[in-house]
This record gives structure tokens, C-alpha cells and sequence, in this order.
């Protein structure tokens, strides 16, 4: 990651916003898409933890009252599919030049932590997994900080069409 500190830094705000962004969507966007498909309201809030790396997740699911077992096992498969699916993705999205390297690293790491940054240094791409750590822990970050909102709780519980607990 040393040697790529130039690219994080000339790229931080956008890698920021990136991955509030990213968080934000894995949450609410999880938890909406369950509700539409008939999912338990429960299984709603834990999935809404699935797109971060297991501490963070953890984290979330306790502020937001879900099941922490099963919080974990979503986000081993969700990583899982990541690392299976997501290098065909950035390959599909031209990664490998300097110009998409930012974008391609940060979101592999927003939508498949650790395992899909695992997938990027097995691949031989060290700029891209440097990269893709960043968008892992801004991503676990930002959405810890937004578990912790009360605000964003009781958003959570409304969407899922529970109680917050």
C-alpha cells in the first residue's frame, strides 16, 4: 500500500464520498430490496450488515439489534461471491489502467472486503488490493458511523418493518 500512496492521497474526497456512498446503499438498499421480496424483517436488518468486513459488521449489528451469528455468515458470503465474481467485474470495467485503478480497487473493496482484496493480490493486482483496503475500511467505517446514528437506526427498523430494539 506504501508505494501507492500517491493515488490515495490525490484521490481521498472522492474515495470518501465513494464509500459513504457505498455504505449507505449496502444498508438501506439491502434492507429494501428484502422488504420487497417477502424477506422477515429480522433477516432485513442482519442482511443490511452483509456488505462490510466482520468487526465492522459486527459493530452494526449490535447498534441495530440484528443477530450477530448470522450477520457474520452473510458477510462470509457475501465476501465469497465478491472475490468469486468481482475480478471479472473490474476486468469487464477495464481495470488495470491508472485512470480506473481508483474506482476499480475502491469498489472491489466496498462491495467484498476482504476477500475480494484477497482475490486482487492472488490475481498478481498489489495497486488494486492497496486500493481495495482502502474502500474495505472507509466502507466499515462509514457505515459503523451510520449504525451508531440513532436516526439511521430507527431508518433501518422502518424500512425493514420492524421495531428497533
Amino acid at each position: 500500500m506504501f508505494e501507492n500512496r500517491s493515488a490515495i492521497y490525490h484521490n481521498l474526497a472522492g474515495c470518501v464520498v465513494g464509500t459513504a456512498w457505498g455504505a449507505a446503499t449496502s444498508l438501506l438498499g439491502s434492507v429494501a430490496v428484502c422488504r420487497l421480496c417477502g424477506v422477515s424483517p429480522e433477516l432485513a436488518v442482519v442482511l443490511g450488515n452483509k456488505g462490510i468486513s466482520s468487526p465492522f459488521a459486527l459493530a452494526g449489528a449490535a447498534a441495530l439489534g440484528a443477530n450477530e451469528p448470522l450477520t457474520v455468515t452473510y458477510v462470509i458470503l457475501s465476501g465469497v461471491y465478491g472475490g468469486a465474481f468481482g475480478l471479472g467485474v473490474t476486468e469487464a470495467l477495464s481495470c488495470g489502467t491508472a485512470s480506473n485503478d481508483v474506482a476499480c480497487g475502491v469498489s472491489m473493496g466496498t462491495a467484498s472486503h476482504g476477500v475480494g482484496t484477497a482475490t486482487l493480490i492472488q490475481n498478481g493486482q498489489p495497486r488494486l488490493a492497496a486500493l481495495s483496503s482502502v474502500g474495505m475500511i472507509l466502507t466499515g467505517v462509514m457505515h459503523t458511523l451510520l449504525c451508531s446514528a440513532p436516526a439511521t437506526r430507527r431508518l433501518v427498523h422502518a424500512v425493514a418493518g420492524t421495531a428497533l430494539r
